[in-house]
């Protein structure tokens, strides 16, 4: 079973045009643990990175530890559930 794309997080960010952020993504469960990604990306300790470009910026779309997917979308990132081949 697939499970589909979600948003990690929305925030507000103040700094300057061209900080750069570290961040890596994390998934808490109480049935199988706690569980942080691998390294996934060229920031501190292979934490995924990206500069800050002011406001309404969005971040490409990634997956949990770089896994790789199939998600049918529009063309445009949306999700497609209708559209998934089992």
């Amino acid at each position: 079973m697939k499970a589909a794309p979600f948003t990690i997080a929305a925030s507000d960010i103040i700094a300057d045009d061209d900080s750069q952020f570290d961040y890596r993504s994390f998934i808490g469960s109480a049935a199988s643990g706690d569980v942080w990604e691998g390294s996934v990306g060229p920031g501190d300790q292979g934490n995924r990175r990206f500069t800050y470009q002011g406001d309404e910026q969005v971040l490409e779309t990634v997956f949990f530890d770089n896994l790789q997917t199939n998600y049918p979308t529009d063309g445009s990132g949306d999700y497609h559930p209708e559209k998934l081949s089992l």
